[in-house]
């Protein structure tokens, strides 16, 4: 097991991050950071040997992420009516970031009390400051709703062997705008204009976000894997 920094999200807590790799190397052996940090890892829900293990190191289980995927023809699917998705353009900028900064309660930061709602918050608003800046990802996708601002999409692409994979790396809708559709709109577009563009389409959500699992299934997304994501805060 190694201890690799995360700097980016190290540049939002301000103390040292880390992500725990090489799981499989259970004999190896990492050493603890002696000052404020906080820890964070990705197990496939299988391997309840590693569960064990980390859980008697303090490590806790916050979350189990759930990857959906659709790898078959695409079907074209209608809009609402009273949607439009464009590409983000800088007028959209501040609406944006809003959404994201208070449209997510279900997140693994969300979820973990460690971790207070402000600077959850903050870590998806940077998130999508990362898209509007060109540092991560392919696209944002924005959706307004009778011309206002109502949610986002954004894309990052993978890779799955030698085939090509169009991932949502997230998604939200505004607050004030949720129980319209848009959601499934929003997706709907996407997978249709993805259609020629990647082999297979993936997301993932926490399995605490039911709203979520049904609205991908109704999109066509079948679940293809699933990882607990374990966290251990050093204080």
């Amino acid at each position: 097991m190694k201890l690799i920094k995360d700097i980016w999200l190290s540049d939002i807590f301000n103390y040292d991050v880390y992500r725990l790799n090489n799981l499989n190397e259970i004999d190896s052996v990492f050493e603890l950071p002696k000052t404020k940090s906080f820890i964070w890892t990705k197990i496939p829900t299988e391997r309840v040997d590693l569960v064990d293990l980390l859980s008697s190191m303090n490590f806790r289980v916050i979350d189990v992420n759930v990857t959906f995927e659709i790898n078959k023809i695409y079907v074209k699917k209608e809009q609402n009516i009273h949607s439009i998705v464009t590409e983000f353009s800088k007028e959209d900028e501040t609406s944006i970031l809003k959404i994201a900064e208070s449209s997510f309660v279900y997140s693994r930061f969300h979820l973990d009390q460690n971790i207070s709602n402000s600077l959850a918050d903050r870590i998806k608003k940077m998130w999508i400051k990362n898209y509007i800046d060109k540092k991560r990802g392919v696209r944002l996708l924005v959706i307004k709703y009778k011309n206002e601002h109502a949610g986002f999409l954004a894309e990052i692409e993978s890779k799955n062997e030698n085939k090509s994979v169009g991932v949502i790396d997230l998604i939200s809708i505004d607050k004030n705008f949720q129980g319209k559709g848009l959601g499934k709109s929003l997706v709907d577009y996407w997978i249709n204009d993805c259609t020629d563009k990647y082999d297979i389409l993936r997301v993932g959500t926490q399995i605490a976000n039911v709203p979520s699992m049904r609205l991908y299934e109704s999109c066509g997304f079948q679940i293809s894997n699933s990882l607990y994501i374990m966290h251990f805060h050093i204080k």
